[in-house]
């Protein structure tokens, strides 16, 4: 996940394109999400394929997602620090981190 999260955050700060579409998937979930932006803000339509929940319906009911790109490349950068981390702990590679991430 983390190899799609670093793209999709790069193209999204930079603004070389207004539409993104990205591809997740996992045990737990499979979804599209069609991202546009304009003006700053990033607005998010995601097509839910697989729940393990079962709750489908429930998220595709819940509309679009607005936040303005900063925002979002917040969100995104705790994620993939949080999955960074996970990784490095698991290979026992105490000192890992992402520098350079921290511009955002």
């Amino acid at each position: 996940m983390a190899d799609d999260l670093i793209p999709l955050l790069e193209e999204v700060v930079s603004g070389c394109r207004d539409e993104h579409f990205v591809y997740w998937g996992s045990r737990d979930f499979m979804a599209g999400w069609a991202l546009n932006s304009s003006d700053g803000v990033l607005v998010a339509n995601a097509k839910w394929d697989f729940v393990a929940s079962g709750d489908i319906a429930l998220l595709e009911n819940a509309g679009s997602l607005r936040l303005t790109k900063r925002k979002f490349a917040s969100t995104v950068h705790r994620s993939a620090e949080r999955i960074w981390t996970a990784q490095c702990r698991a290979n026992e590679k105490w000192r890992c981190g992402l520098g350079g991430m921290d511009v955002l």
